[in-house]
């Protein structure tokens, strides 16, 4: 046997003082039957082809999200790297067609998780939330009728089945999402393999806006009972615009999942998605937060405000 040889390839990535704000960044990364490791040039992901091992750079600091799929392992000096440029991390099924597991990368200031809390905790800014998501879907609320959740998940459903027989009749495809088993996607036809895979990186990326401002995955204000049903909620509002007709697109490729990726991440950087999703995030939950530096520890104070931390309040001093 001829001995291993070595390649090193890099993805264009900045230096450290180009890491680019949240908005800015790159979308997300796939990578299956790799080892993840860091070195002193960066993080690296190992993989032999053809008796040749390949070094690829990864631009952690240019991601908002890595999907880690079957065969990777990753090191604790990698993944500390990852989180430390503000990279959430995801650990799929293969091509991306589901979502095992989060790893959110941390942020300093709470005011965001503190606003959505407020929001989703009184049923009726819960709700005032959640029409303003419809209203975003729909480019403006439906005419006529009383709007109530219900009446807008109707309307929602027929709006998404005239997109797919559609999207189906233009690309002369036999689609049925109720055939889907997602136990089963090794199985399943092209169409459904594509957009799930195309989801998946969707997911990824509201995941990657909504870890960015500290907030919770879990409370969602359209979906509910899921640890990620926040981020179900952001994802739906693209993916009329990028998921789903990237799919239709991809389900005649001979690798459906993989170039329903590779079109979802192409759509997502040209059409601005991760930035669109952080601003739509603060603008549904708080816009007067939208600006300010953030990020300082204060004390609660009566009446719902808030004094500075580190000082002496007894007996009316203010000591430091």
């Amino acid at each position: 046997m001829s001995p291993i040889r070595s390649e090193t390839i890099e993805l264009q990535h900045p230096g450290i003082k180009a890491i680019p704000r949240i908005g800015e960044q790159l979308t997300f990364l796939y990578v299956s039957w790799a080892k993840i490791v860091q070195d002193d040039t960066g993080v690296l992901a190992l993989f032999e082809e053809d008796e040749v091992l390949h070094r690829v750079a990864i631009p952690t600091a240019s991601l908002a999200a890595i999907m880690l799929g079957p065969g990777v392992s990753i090191t604790q000096p990698a993944l500390a790297t990852m989180t430390r440029h503000g990279t959430a991390i995801l650990w799929v099924g293969s091509d991306g067609s589901r979502a095992h597991g989060w790893a959110y990368a941390l942020t300093s200031s709470s005011r965001w998780i503190e606003a959505q809390a407020t929001m989703w905790a009184n049923p009726e800014s819960r709700l005032d939330v959640a029409v303003r998501m419809y209203e975003k879907r729909f480019g403006g609320l439906p005419p006529g009728g009383e709007i109530t959740l219900q009446r807008l998940r109707g309307l929602e459903g027929q709006r998404i089945k005239r997109i797919y027989q559609g999207l189906a009749s233009k690309h002369k495809i036999r689609f049925r999402r109720a055939d889907y088993d997602p136990q089963d996607f090794q199985n399943a036809d092209p169409i459904n393999q594509a957009l799930s895979s195309a989801n998946a990186a969707l997911y990824g990326v509201a995941a990657s806006a909504i870890a960015a401002l500290g907030c919770h995955p879990g409370l969602g204000f359209v979906h509910s009972g899921t640890i990620s049903a926040f981020v179900y909620d952001i994802a739906d509002l693209y993916k009329v615009e990028v998921s789903i007709p990237a799919a239709f697109v991809a389900a005649s490729h001979s690798d459906p999942a993989g170039e329903a990726r590779r079109i979802t991440r192409r759509m997502m950087v040209e059409r601005g998605i991760l930035r669109r999703a952080v601003g739509d995030v603060q603008e549904l939950l708080a816009p007067g937060l939208m600006s300010g530096p953030g990020g300082e520890l204060t004390l609660l104070d009566d009446g719902g405000g808030t004094v500075a931390a580190g000082v002496n309040y007894s007996e009316g001093r203010k000591e430091r």
